[in-house]
């Protein structure tokens, strides 16, 4: 597989600007949604974005 993922930790804003091109980032939402934030994200990384969120009743074994 061609697959690669990365795992980053530090403030997001930074992190984002320094992190490899992807051609698809993966983000989780808070609960608390902010559009101006999933609109400037893809500009930040250069490249889509799918951001997901979840009930928080999931359970699942990985």
């Amino acid at each position: 597989s061609m697959t690669e993922f990365y795992v980053l930790e530090g403030e997001f804003k930074q992190v984002t600007e320094t992190a490899p091109r992807a051609d698809i980032n993966i983000f989780g939402l808070a609960s608390q949604l902010s559009f101006d934030f999933m609109r400037s994200v893809p500009q930040q990384v250069r490249s889509s974005c799918l951001f997901i969120g979840d009930s928080g009743q999931e359970s699942a074994l990985v």
